[in-house]
């Protein structure tokens, strides 16, 4: 953790399924256009429907209104890394728990999503 190398990534996660891989590949997006600042890029592959979680204060809202944060979500943690998934999938539905490493400090996630027409997307997040 911390850029101390003690955190396995997600990269070096070996998925059990298809399913999984799929995930996977989905967060390894979300983790490299979020340090690339890609703002349409991380939206990309949020669920429209999504409802995403914000701040201390833990306020959520839909996607539309996180793309006016996001940038500053961005500026704010730059080299945001996501380590040591646990994926649980049922049916079309996915909950994966992660480290999410934002150098600053670390905190554990719970990111949800969906999968809809064979894709998966980000549906969600909370913190633990």
């Amino acid at each position: 953790m911390g850029g101390y190398g003690v955190a396995s990534t997600l990269k070096d996660y070996k998925p059990k399924s298809a399913e999984e891989e799929a995930i996977k590949m989905v967060l390894l997006a979300f983790e490299s256009v979020w340090k690339k600042h890609d703002l349409q890029g991380v939206l990309t592959l949020l669920h429209e429907n999504a409802q995403l979680m914000i701040g201390p204060e833990r306020r959520i809202v839909s996607k539309e209104e996180y793309s006016v944060y996001l940038p500053t979500r961005m500026e704010n943690f730059p080299h945001t890394k996501l380590c040591e998934p646990t994926i649980s999938i049922v049916g079309d539905k996915a909950s994966i728990k992660l480290l999410v490493d934002m150098i600053k400090y670390q905190r554990t996630f719970e990111f949800f999503m969906f999968r809809e027409n064979s894709k998966w997307f980000i549906t969600g997040w909370d913190t633990n």
